[in-house]
């Protein structure tokens, strides 16, 4: 494990980062040993080495003496004289496989480090917490995160064989409950698909109107670029309530186009949805102002209460604001599009059922109109 001072040097150079502190307390005085390349070459290992310096200091259990009711161990080690000071460890001499001896500092690199007073361990492997408090009015957790994670503690990784890293407490709590929401926007996508589909009876239609979700999340991403704001977790609220208001105002545009086209059968289609859209832009219009300049006194406002909340408006008020000008356009010309890709395919089943032309009218519906124009 690479020494905390190293892991805390990033943080302390980061602005807005403060009381950083890790788990680990020093102890005493230690000295570490480190097998050298002479050493590996005349055949020590490193388990040879630490063995034979316990040996020397602390000594080794040889044979254990019955006397009377008690059992006394005969232990072999370096005289009082020859174990007693720092210079007898530099003294040592080092036993190799053949049977010669060497000065330790001749197979061993030694270093006067610190020990740790206390070492926590989870599953079995030494863990270093360390942990920071971060002013918001100059950077955010998540920016600090993102910056160790990307860098520097992938480097640390490479450097170190075996050593692992987690976010943890608030930014592992955080991940846990996106996770949770993005599972949670699936089903609420998944559902809107399913209700799309029975109004619409086609699988294709619900996917141009899911499409439209995509522009209010650029939508909201601009405005917290625009006004300064990081993307939070309270902003994916905002965008997932934005994934209602967009898909409605969808709606009521198909809603229009499919009622045309029931009407008027022979009518040409890149006019009916320009008719769609002149018609429902009013409407359209209105909701998305109304929605935005409600949302604009939470924007700007400058109490505590609100300022948890405002990242949300942000999603919710520049999302719609936004994707209503890009869906007003990218819809029909999605539709048009898909319209003269399903054309060949259209004309394949013609052909196969000639008597589709002559069967009896069903009933005139939106839906149903809709459906068979994309078919």
């Amino acid at each position: 494990m690479p020494p905390p001072r190293r892991w805390t040097a990033k943080l302390a150079a980061t602005a807005g980062v403060s009381d950083i502190d890790f788990s680990l307390q020093f102890g005493k005085r230690q000295l570490e040993f480190q097998l050298s390349e002479v050493g590996q070459s005349l055949g020590l290992t490193e388990t040879d080495m630490a063995r034979q310096i316990r040996n020397a200091f602390f000594g080794e259990t040889v044979q254990t003496v019955q006397r009377g009711l008690e059992e006394v161990d005969v232990v072999v080690r370096y005289p009082q004289d020859a174990r007693s000071s720092l210079s007898d460890v530099y003294a040592l001499r080092i036993a190799l496989p053949g049977g010669d001896t060497v000065p330790i500092t001749a197979v061993a690199d030694i270093s006067e480090t610190r020990g740790f007073s206390t070492i926590e361990r989870a599953d079995g492997r030494r863990v270093l917490r360390v942990t920071a408090k971060v002013d918001p009015d100059v950077t955010t957790a998540d920016n600090v995160n993102g910056n160790l994670t990307t860098a520097f503690l992938p480097q640390l990784s490479d450097r170190y064989v075996g050593l692992s890293w987690s976010l943890s407490g608030q930014a592992a709590d955080q991940n846990e409950d996106l996770t949770n929401l993005l599972g949670a926007m699936g089903i609420a996508m998944l559902g809107i698909f399913v209700m799309l589909a029975s109004f619409t009876r086609s699988y294709v239609m619900p996917m141009v109107i899911l499409t439209t979700v995509a522009y209010g999340v650029v939508g909201a991403v601009v405005g917290h670029v625009w006004l300064g704001y990081p993307l939070t977790f309270v902003s994916l609220f905002g965008i997932v309530a934005l994934s209602g208001v967009v898909v409605n105002d969808t709606i009521l545009l198909l809603d229009d186009y499919g009622r045309r086209l029931s009407h008027y059968p022979r009518i040409d289609k890149a006019k009916a949805l320009a008719d769609s859209a002149a018609r429902r832009f009013r409407p359209i219009l209105m909701t998305t102002l109304s929605t935005a300049f409600g949302l604009l006194p939470m924007i700007y406002e400058t109490s505590m209460q609100a300022k948890f909340l405002i990242p949300m408006a942000i999603s919710l008020g520049f999302g719609i604001l936004i994707a209503t000008p890009i869906l007003l356009l990218a819809v029909p010309a999605t539709i048009l599009i898909l319209e003269d890709l399903s054309a060949p395919l259209r004309w394949v089943l013609q052909k196969r059922s000639p008597d589709i032309e002559n069967r009896p009218n069903r009933p005139a519906c939106p839906s149903h109109s809709l459906t068979k124009s994309m078919s």
